[in-house]
């Protein structure tokens, strides 16, 4: 009326009051009738009160950005790489394992690409992960791995960058390769040989490899067993 009214949403009114006050920037009063700074409620989680006498937030916190109150002021900070923002959050949230993010002002991290891994203690905020690792020799990376796989046994791989098992190499003849290695093993034990694919220094499954047959001999790395000279007799395996 013309000599006063209720206090209105966004205002306080002390005692003895000739006009409401606005609450502050970075609060809202949602309320009628109320009398104190103190009855300015905090902008909510995630939400921006950029100007006075608000009765509610004016918007969420933008995507790529994260609004926390510091020392009862909103802020506004920009999402730093190895995080993501999504709208409406006051604190970054870091990228977890098998993810990543190299760009800042991101609501989102990156899926890890095939390749790559991205890997960290998840439980440690302080590890981020603003960047992708190729994948090492000797084992390979699908989309989103947190731990390379090795290359099974009876492959290597001397590249780097694989994606799948299927690009590891077949370990070759006269050797054997027992997994996740950039190089053979080692060579086919004296005493056998190794046709291709052997897991072991000693195979004797026929497909890979077997133990030396009589009448030949078969040093260190063979992968086909030699005939003994003439005038020379082998009577025994190996």
């Amino acid at each position: 009326g013309t000599t006063g009214n209720k206090c209105p949403y966004g205002h306080y009114c002390p005692a003895g009051s000739s006009a409401p006050i606005a609450c502050p920037i970075g609060t809202y009063l949602d309320e009628t009738q109320k009398t104190q700074l103190f009855d300015c409620k905090a902008c909510s989680t995630g939400k921006i009160c950029r100007d006075l006498g608000l009765n509610t937030p004016s918007e969420n916190c933008p995507e790529g950005y994260y609004c926390p109150f510091e020392a009862g002021l909103q802020k506004k900070y920009p999402c730093p790489v190895g995080f993501k923002c999504p709208s409406g959050v006051n604190e970054k949230i870091n990228c977890l394992s098998g993810t990543y993010q190299y760009l800042s002002n991101k609501g989102t991290c990156f899926d890890c690409p095939a390749r790559y891994f991205c890997s960290k203690t998840d439980s440690d905020n302080t590890q981020i992960l603003a960047s992708a690792t190729i994948c090492p020799a000797g084992k390979y990376c699908a989309k989103r791995t947190t731990t390379p796989v090795d290359c099974p046994a009876g492959t290597y791989s001397a590249q780097s960058g694989l994606s799948l098992e299927s690009e590891c190499e077949d370990c070759p003849a006269g050797y054997y390769c027992t997994g996740g290695g950039s190089t053979p093993t080692g060579q086919c034990q004296a005493g056998y040989y190794c046709l291709g694919k052997a897991k072991i220094a000693n195979p004797t499954d026929t497909t890979t490899g077997n133990i030396c047959p009589v009448g030949h001999f078969c040093p260190a790395g063979t992968y086909q067993p030699v005939k003994c000279p003439k005038g020379t007799v082998n009577n025994q395996h190996r």
